[in-house]
C-alpha cells in the first residue's frame, strides 16, 4: 500500500482515480441506504437535501465525479513530472478520506445490522 501511495507514474494515477471513483460510489449508495434506515443522519450540509433523492445523488455523487475525475487524467497526462508529483499528494489525500468514509460507512451498516437483528429476538 505505502509503494503505491508514493508511486506517482500515470498509470498509478489512473489506478488511483478508479479507486476513488469506486469508492466515491459506494459512498453514495452507502449513505442512501443508511438515511433510509432513519437510525443516520446526512452530516455533509452540502449533500443534505440531495441524498434523500436518488435522481439528484446519481448526478451530484456519480454523473458529475466521473467527468470530473476523466478531465483531471487528461490534464494530468499533459503535465510536468514535477506537478504529477505534487498531484499524487492531493490524489491520495481524496483517496484515504473515501477509504476512511466507507470504513464509517460499514461501521454504521454493521451497527444497523446488528441492531436488526437483535430486535429480531
Amino acid at each position: 500500500m505505502i509503494y503505491f501511495l508514493r508511486t506517482y507514474d500515470l498509470e498509478t494515477i489512473r489506478l488511483k482515480f478508479i479507486t476513488i471513483y469506486i469508492l466515491n460510489v459506494s459512498d453514495a449508495l452507502l449513505t442512501h441506504l443508511l438515511i433510509r434506515t432513519g437510525y443516520f443522519i446526512e452530516v455533509n450540509f452540502l449533500l443534505k437535501e440531495i441524498v434523500g433523492n436518488i435522481n439528484r445523488l446519481f448526478i451530484m455523487k456519480i454523473f458529475f465525479p466521473a467527468l470530473l475525475i476523466a478531465w483531471l487524467y487528461f490534464r494530468v497526462q499533459q503535465t510536468t513530472e514535477k506537478i504529477l508529483k505534487q498531484s499524487n499528494i492531493a490524489v491520495n489525500f481524496v483517496l484515504v478520506l473515501y477509504i476512511f468514509i466507507n470504513i464509517l460507512h460499514i461501521i454504521g451498516l454493521i451497527f444497523f445490522v446488528v441492531r436488526y437483528l437483535l430486535s429480531l429476538e
